[in-house]
C-alpha cells in the first residue's frame, strides 16, 4: 500500500531532524552545552556571565595599534560561547544535512588557498582543500561572514534557540576572562606560544584545536584561524557603553567585518587580546574560521504573592457573575455517515465515553494553560526567545524584501523567537530554508543566500515553544500538526532597493 504523499513527505522530514536533531545536556567541569551534531560529533560552548570591562589597550602596551582606543564596555546578557572554533567535522555535518556548498565553491574564482608559499585564488581552493592537510579536530577555514552565518541559521533551526556570532565586544570580553594583559595569560610575547598558533610557530597550517593552553574560562581562544564577529569595521565609539554592535558599514575605506584572535598566517601581535583585524564580508582564505553563540535567556520574574491579608484589610464583595450568553454555533462541516443497526448501538455505549473524553480534555488544556510561563518584557530582546499563549493562528506579521546577496525579513517584534519557513527561486535553483526570527531594533533581518533570489515565499511560521502551534495565513486549510504543507504567507517578487547586510 503506498502512503500518501503529505504523509510520506512528513515522515521524511521526521527521520532527518531525528538523523540530526542535537540532544542538549549539561557540559563537562564548567556550565554550557554539549550539542550531539551527529557521527560522534560534537559543540561545546561554555556560560559567560555578563558583565563590565575595559575595550582596547593601553597606551603603552607592546604591539598595539591606533584603533584599540580604551572604552568601558557593559555586557548585561549572559551567553553561551564556543569552547573552540567550529571545526571541520562540524561544517561537515552541516553540509552533509543541507547540502549547503560554500561561496568559495559556488564562486567562478574559488579560495584563497596556500600554495607553499602565499595564499593564492585557485577554484581548487575551499574548505575541503585549504592548501594543507586537516583533520576533523582542526578549525575549519576559507569561510566567509556568509558561510559562518548560515552555518548558525542551521545550528539555530536544529536546537530551536538563536545562534549567532558574537560581537567584537563579548568576543574580547571572553578572551580576556578578567585579565587586562595584552595577553590572557600575561604580557610577555613568549607566553603567547603556550596560548595561540601564528607564523612563524604554527609552519604554515591549522593546528587541532584544543592543542594550545585555555584561558581561565577555559575558552580555546586566539590563533590558529581569525575569527569572524558580528561586527562592521570602524573606530569604536568613545565614553561608555553598553552591549555594543557596530552596525554602520561605511566606517571604514569600504565595508569590511571584524576579525579576531590571530591566525597560523599572522604575526604574534594579532594575538593579543585587543588586536583587532577586518575583511570584507565575501573574503574566503585559509585562515578564515568563526565561533558560534547563543545567549542564555532571562528567568521570567514571578508575580508576588500575598500569603496573609493585611490587618484591617477591607474584603472586597464577591464579584457579580456574569450573565450567561448563549454560544455562537459552530459551522458544522457536511458530512455524509452511513448508518447500520450495529452502528447505532455501538454508538449509544461511545457517546457517553466521547463526552467524558471531551471534559478530561477541557481540564488537561485548562491546566497547561495556567502552568504555562510568560516571559517579562524587561526579558524580551535580541537573542531572546519569548513564549507566547496563542489561542489563534492570527495574522502573519513577516514581509519580505529582496536584496543583491540575499533578502530581508521585515517582522514585527512579537514574530522573534519563531522560526520562520520561506521557499526561493535564485536562478533557475528552488530551495527550501528556515531561520530564527530576530529582527534587529529596525524591524529588519538579513538573510544570506549568496545572490539576488527572483522569489521569496514566506511559507510558515513555527513557534518554538511546542506548546504553541505554527501560524499560517487566515482561512487556510492548513493543518497545526501538518508540518510540511506548503502555505503561502507572503510573497516578494518585487526588486526593492538594495540595502547592504547589517549584523545578522
Amino acid at each position: 500500500m503506498n502512503t500518501p504523499a503529505p504523509y510520506g513527505i512528513y515522515v521524511q522530514k521526521l527521520a532527518l531532524l531525528a538523523f540530526v536533531s542535537m540532544s542538549v545536556s549539561l557540559a563537562g567541569a564548567e556550565p554550557g552545552l554539549n550539542l550531539d551534531l551527529g557521527n560522534g560529533i560534537r559543540l561545546e560552548l561554555v556560560e559567560i556571565q555578563g558583565g563590565s570591562f575595559t575595550q582596547g589597550s593601553a597606551d603603552l602596551e607592546p604591539l598595539r595599534q591606533a584603533d584599540e582606543t580604551r572604552r568601558q564596555v557593559t555586557l548585561t546578557r549572559n551567553y553561551l560561547l564556543g569552547k573552540f572554533p567550529v571545526t571541520r567535522g562540524q561544517f561537515a555535518r552541516f553540509v552533509a544535512a543541507t547540502g549547503y556548498r560554500t561561496e568559495a565553491e559556488t564562486g567562478t574564482s574559488g579560495g584563497f588557498g596556500w600554495n607553499g608559499n602565499a595564499l593564492v585564488q585557485n577554484r581548487q581552493y575551499h574548505w575541503r582543500n585549504p592548501g594543507f592537510a586537516q583533520t576533523d579536530d582542526h578549525p575549519v577555514t576559507g569561510v566567509t561572514h556568509g558561510d559562518a552565518q548560515r552555518f548558525c541559521q542551521w545550528l539555530s533551526s536544529q536546537c530551536r534557540r538563536p545562534f549567532q556570532l558574537p560581537t567584537e565586544a563579548e568576543w574580547e570580553y571572553a578572551c580576556r576572562a578578567g585579565t587586562t594583559t595584552a595577553w590572557h595569560n600575561g604580557n610577555d610575547e613568549k607566553q603567547a606560544a603556550d596560548i595561540a598558533w601564528f607564523k612563524p610557530l604554527a609552519e604554515n597550517a591549522t593546528h587541532p584545536v584544543a592543542s594550545r593552553q585555555a584561558n581561565a574560562w577555559n575558552l580555546h581562544i586566539v590563533g590558529n584561524v581569525f575569527e569572524w564577529c558580528r561586527d562592521w569595521y570602524g573606530p569604536y565609539t568613545p565614553g561608555p557603553v553598553t552591549n555594543p554592535e557596530q552596525t554602520n558599514p561605511n566606517l571604514s575605506d569600504k565595508p569590511r567585518r571584524i576579525l579576531r584572535g590571530g591566525s597560523w598566517l599572522g604575526g604574534i601581535a594579532h594575538t593579543r587580546s585587543a588586536a583587532r583585524y577586518r575583511n570584507t564580508p565575501a573574503s574566503r582564505n585559509a585562515d578564515n574560521g568563526f565561533r558560534v553563540l547563543t545567549y542564555v535567556p532571562a528567568p521570567a520574574t514571578p508575580p508576588p504573592v500575598q500569603l496573609e491579608r493585611p490587618t484591617g484589610a477591607v474584603v472586597p464583595p464577591p464579584a457579580t457573575p456574569p450573565t450567561p450568553t448563549r454560544p455562537m454555533p459552530m459551522p458544522v462541516p457536511n458530512v455524509v455517515v452511513h448508518h447500520s443497526a450495529s452502528s447505532f448501538a455501538l454508538g449509544g455505549l461511545l457517546c457517553p465515553l466521547f463526552g467524558l473524553g471531551l471534559v478530561i480534555v477541557a481540564i488537561v488544556a485548562a491546566v497547561r494553560s495556567l502552568g504555562r510561563d510568560t516571559t517579562s518584557p524587561a526579558a524580551s530582546g535580541p537573542g531572546l526567545s519569548t513564549t507566547r499563549s496563542l489561542t489563534s493562528y492570527g495574522p502573519i506579521n513577516v514581509r519580505t524584501e529582496l536584496a543583491d546577496d540575499g533578502f530581508w525579513l521585515l517582522a514585527n517584534a512579537t514574530m522573534t523567537g519563531y522560526l520562520i519557513h520561506y521557499h526561493l527561486l535564485a536562478g533557475d535553483q528552488e530551495r527550501d530554508g528556515q531561520i530564527l526570527c530576530q529582527p534587529g531594533a529596525d524591524g529588519r533581518q538579513f538573510v544570506y543566500t549568496g545572490a539576488r533570489p527572483e522569489k521569496v515565499q514566506i511559507m510558515k511560521t513555527e513557534a518554538t515553544d511546542d506548546d504553541v502551534p505554527p501560524i499560517i495565513s487566515p482561512g487556510s486549510d492548513f493543518s497545526a500538526t501538518d508540518i510540511v504543507t506548503p502555505v503561502v504567507i507572503s510573497e516578494s517578487l518585487s526588486h526593492g532597493p538594495f540595502h547592504r547586510p547589517s549584523a545578522y
